[in-house]
């Protein structure tokens, strides 16, 4: 089989896809913020102070409830184990299976 390499496009007329974010800057920031709950809460508990998790006063929530949804869960799963944590809170919120994928494995680095 021959190719026709008359019809090929030149390489520098390719232009590379972009692929937009899967998240944006904004739940970015509260992914990072709750994977720091996450392990601040997780020391804790390791220093044997068990009930220091639920002693402490509670993280200030954030009002946009899609946000809140990401810092809480990555808040869980940090302290606790990624794939141990339902991702149904933030299916409800609104975001796809890809996107939990992705926060599972982020969160699981």
């Amino acid at each position: 089989m021959f190719v026709n390499l008359s019809q090929a496009i030149p390489t520098a007329d390719v232009k590379p896809a972009i692929v937009p974010p899967i998240f944006s800057n904004l739940e970015g920031m509260a992914i990072r913020i709750g994977i720091r709950d996450g392990e601040i809460a997780r020391n804790r508990s390791k220093s044997g102070e068990f009930f220091v998790f639920y002693a402490n006063e509670k993280p200030v929530q954030i009002a946009n409830r899609r946000l809140e949804a990401l810092r809480a869960y990555a808040e869980l799963a940090r302290a606790l184990f990624p794939r141990s944590v339902s991702t149904s809170s933030l299916q409800e919120a609104g975001f796809s299976g890809s996107q939990c994928r992705k926060l599972v494995r982020m969160i699981g680095r």
